[in-house]
């Protein structure tokens, strides 16, 4: 299982190569192309053979519990190390202008930790989801047998119901059904009315990565721009493919309020409470939650004159 999932070192090159010369979403599309979609297909496939298993009676509830944890922490590795390789060669090229090599592996380490927290948490959730899934189906089965066998019935003629039974699987279990077929198998968070859905995980996962990368050239963005002395940061959309996420109201409220002419976070309170703006760390931190994950924005540097402006407001404000 996930056979040639070890990024070459002739693709290492290519991506190193297209990042350098500033091809960055290139790279992160053919990464995410051959070495992390694919695989999380396979994984899927997995996952729903295991669940047709159980459902047409080939394999016990066990048996596909033990495929299935084995085939979870194989995905979980895989994705991990492939995404520390891709993540490397981005902090390698993004960090180019910070001269601590401290501040750099502190950086790196903080998007891995990041990614790898949210994929433990992401496949355990997937996992459980497909083992409930599995063991709803099971108990279904022995419930229904004993029933048979309460009636009177033996043999041959259990057997029979038992078939009956499973042909009326895709009307009593439309559910799991749909998981199976359309392999959907992250479980949402309840709404406001308490209902959950089913997802497919390569999109879940491809956005998880785009957003870990983005954070890695948030940090250094802002890692850059304190060390430099500077005040403020134009929040930008970054990421500018079209997706069908809608954009956090947070963004739609920074990106609307406009200072010379830009959307601006501050990186002091100072400069917060004299533009009215938030800083960069306030926005991380609402409710909201700007650039956390499926936020496509990013900070970045304004100009020196920017800046200079700025101070000026600050030095006729104290005066």
């Amino acid at each position: 299982m996930f056979e040639q999932s070890k990024v070459t070192t002739e693709d290492q090159a290519r991506y190193a190569g297209l990042i350098k010369s500033g091809n960055i979403e290139q790279a992160l599309d053919e990464f995410i192309s051959k070495y992390i979609n694919p695989f999380v297909d396979e994984y899927s496939g997995k996952l729903a053979e295991f669940m047709q298993f159980v459902k047409d009676q080939e394999k016990s509830d066990t048996a596909a519990i033990i495929g299935i944890a084995a085939a979870t922490i194989g995905i979980s590795t895989l994705l991990k190390n492939n995404f520390a390789l891709i993540t490397t060669l981005y902090t390698k090229y993004l960090t180019k202008d910070i001269k601590s090599d401290e501040v750099k592996q502190r950086i790196l380490d903080t998007a891995l930790n990041r990614f790898n927290e949210q994929i433990d948490g992401t496949m355990n959730r997937t996992s459980q989801n497909v083992i409930n899934a599995i063991r709803e189906l099971q108990t279904a089965f022995i419930t229904e047998e004993a029933r048979l066998r309460a009636s009177g019935l033996k043999g041959q003629d259990v057997q029979k119901g038992i078939e009956s039974f499973k042909s009326q699987l895709k009307n009593k279990f439309p559910n799991i059904e749909e998981m199976i077929k359309n392999k959907s198998f992250l479980k949402s968070t309840a709404d406001i009315n308490g209902v959950s859905r089913n997802y497919r995980l390569e999109p879940y996962i491809e956005q998880s990565i785009r957003t870990s990368i983005l954070d890695v050239d948030r940090i250094s963005s802002e890692v850059n721009a304190t060390i430099d002395g500077d005040l403020v940061m134009e929040y930008y959309k970054k990421d500018n493919r079209t997706v069908k996420t809608k954009e956090r109201q947070i963004c739609k409220s920074i990106l609307a309020h406009k200072e010379f002419g830009l959307s601006l976070l501050a990186l002091t309170e100072e400069v917060a409470n004299l533009l009215g703006i938030m800083t960069v760390n306030q926005a991380r931190n609402t409710s909201d939650y700007a650039m956390s994950y499926n936020c496509r924005h990013a900070v970045r540097r304004v100009s020196k004159s920017i800046n200079d402006k700025i101070r000026g407001m600050l030095e006729s404000q104290a005066a």
